[in-house]
């Protein structure tokens, strides 16, 4: 029951919390560029059944996730969440090359499996994970955001000034998100590494 319910919270976080705020950075972007008239909106919630706005939030949770997952994995390729010296980074024995961040996060989910829900470095890691990419899903939710309020602001009429400071606003947000992903991530995989090396 335990590693279900951690699983629940894991999908929450990662899933449902960035997904809501995909929903409400796009939702803004249009009530700011209609100068705050909800009757002008392209959408009416409230002309609209429960089935099909919960339908249309469980698609924008699940399709922020998706490009979150793409996004992360095109990161980690790129080594954009930061690199460290060689000589600093741990070693996984006497015999290997030092093991950085990227390395660690490549086989954490395996090692993750191997240990069991007693394990109080279960419990650390999986909040590690949930935090990580809750985070990076977010960077998809203020780009999404972003390029709305672009999109809208393109086309001319309504209130550009509004739209230009809530622009501003989603890049300071994208800028600190990415600063909390890069530093969940060098936490997740020194996380891995201290598990690693008391295993060993």
């Amino acid at each position: 029951m335990g590693s279900i319910i951690g699983l629940s919270l894991w999908v929450a976080l990662a899933t449902v919390i960035p997904g809501m705020v995909t929903i409400a950075v796009v939702w803004l972007a249009f009530v700011i560029a209609n100068g705050g008239d909800l009757s002008t909106l392209p959408f009416n919630f409230d002309q609209t059944s429960d089935w099909i706005v919960t339908s249309i939030a469980v698609t924008v949770m699940v399709m922020t996730q998706a490009l979150g997952i793409i996004l992360e994995k095109m990161m980690i390729q790129w080594k954009w969440y930061g690199t460290r010296k060689k000589e600093e980074l741990a070693k996984m024995d006497s015999d290997s090359e030092p093991m950085g961040w990227y390395d660690a996060y490549k086989k954490l989910y395996p090692q993750l499996a191997r240990l069991k829900e007693s394990d109080d470095a279960k419990g650390h890691l999986e909040r590690a994970i949930a935090q990580f990419f809750m985070t990076n899903n977010t960077l998809v939710s203020f780009s999404v955001g972003l390029v709305t309020s672009v999109i809208l602001l393109g086309k001319g009429p309504g209130n550009p000034v509004g739209l230009w400071w809530y622009a501003v606003a989603l890049v300071l947000c994208l800028a600190v998100s990415y600063r909390v992903a890069v530093s969940r991530f060098r936490i997740l995989g020194e996380s891995f590494l201290a598990v690693y090396q008391e295993q060993s």
